[in-house]
Order: C-alpha cells, then structure tokens, then sequence
C-alpha cells in the first residue's frame, strides 16, 4: 500500500514537472501523458485514497486528492480546502460532508463562522477561528487524536515546519493570486480585527520546493498548483496571516 501511495505521488510530481508550474492534477489526468502512466495512474487512483507524506533537504510534498468546489460550492474553498487537508491525514469524506454537517455559520461575522451559503455565489466565508473550531466539530466527531488550531501570525515560511512534520495546513490568500482589495468591512473576534478583502481564497500547503523557490497549493479553484514562495507570502501577508493547522 505505501508502494502504491508513492507511486502515485511521482506520478503527480511528473506532471507538474511536465506542466511547467500550471494546473497538473484537478480530477483527470492530461491528454498527452504516455498510456503506460495513464493506466498507471488509473489502477493507483481506483485503489488507494491518497494521503501520503514525502520529504527530503529542499523540498516537501504532502499527496492528497484535489477537490474542486465548483460547482457545488462556488464560494465554499474553506470547506474543500479543509476537506483536502482532512483527506491528507488519512480521513474519508465526501466533498458536501464538511457543509452539511460540520461547518459552522454566523449571520454576520465571518470570523466566527461562514456568512452566507458556500453552495450560492453570494456567499461570503470564514476565517481561521470559525474554520478551526469547525474543523474540530469534525475531528472530535470521529474520535480523533488531531486537533485544529488557528495559528494565524505565524510568519510564512515558518509554516514550512509544520508540513515538515506532515501535518495539514490551511492559509488565506486570494483567489487567482491576485493583489487583495479592501471592501471596506470588518469584524472583530476576541478582540482581534479581522479585515474583509475581496477575492478572499482559502487553500492547503501541499508543500515547498527551497531549489526552486516556489510552493504547491492545493487550490480548491485550480487543482494542485505550482507557485512561487514570493508570491503566496505576500498574499498570505497582505490578508493578515491567517491559518490553521491540524496535527
């Protein structure tokens, strides 16, 4: 079984190296992969749930299935994203488990809870306190050993350590990797100000690469993608230095 998970994991390796830094896994598998990989790829995707941890002295790569939010979820990357970082510690559920039955709601602050319907696209988000305590919702549920927690204020790259350590974390950032825009609102949540940007995404850290200077992000709008460090630092920084990790 640890073969099978690893095999998978070069295989989505070979593809973002292949793909150059673009979207490499969402659900398929590219057109012009060698049918040798494809059914490969097939047998290992029919097989295994994915959740497998890698590490060497430059890089570390957490495997887990992309989820995509859409369509049922076109403002729920919260909840797919935790759905990603659940199934990366071993975890089976459906992509509507962590909505219907775990997700925690608020009528107007965000940081609390999820504002508004993740199914509508009128639907707002949440930040890392309501996400945390969702996320324990589900974990104390199963019985678990993990626990959530918002470890917002942590510099970026210090996050690296937790994926070190194979465990899941989640980070705000901006959907398409676009400059936030302020819209003007706030809310306030043990006495700490949470700012509302538009555009706001939440995503997994599937992992950083030092010789390259880039990360992989598990985007529920993109699949499994290749960024530079750079680049997700300053988002991560400009939202306000919000994540959670589940160890």
């Amino acid at each position: 079984m640890k073969f099978l998970k690893y095999l998978f994991s070069v295989i989505v390796l070979c593809l973002l190296l292949a793909a150059g830094g673009v979207i490499v896994y969402n659900g398929g598998i590219p057109a012009n992969i060698p049918e040798t990989i494809k059914a490969c790829y097939e047998k290992v995707r029919s097989e295994i749930s994915v959740a497998f941890y890698e590490k060497d002295d430059d890089y570390t790569f957490i495997s887990t299935t992309p989820i995509l939010q859409n369509p049922q979820f076109p403002t729920g990357c919260e909840s797919v994203a935790l759905t990603m970082a659940l199934e990366s510690l071993g975890y089976d559920l459906s992509k509507t488990e962590i909505v219907d039955q775990y997700l925690i709601y608020d009528g107007q602050n965000y940081a609390a809870g999820f504002v508004g319907d993740p199914r509508s696209t009128n639907g707002g988000g949440i930040f890392p306190p309501g996400l945390t305590n969702t996320a324990n919702n589900y974990l104390q549920a199963q019985g678990s050993d993990y626990s959530a927690y918002n470890i917002s204020g942590t510099a970026f790259t210090d996050l690296f350590s937790y994926v070190d350590q194979g465990n899941s974390v989640l980070l705000w950032i901006t959907y398409n990797y676009e400059n936030p825009v302020f819209n003007g609102n706030s809310v306030y949540y043990d006495g700490q100000e949470y700012l509302w940007y538009q555009k706001e995404h939440c995503v997994m850290l599937g992992g950083y690469n030092l010789a390259d200077n880039t990360v992989l992000l598990y985007d529920p709008m993109k699949g499994l993608y290749k960024v530079p460090i750079d680049t997700v630092e300053s988002l991560y920084n400009q939202i306000g230095n919000f994540a959670v990790a589940i160890y």
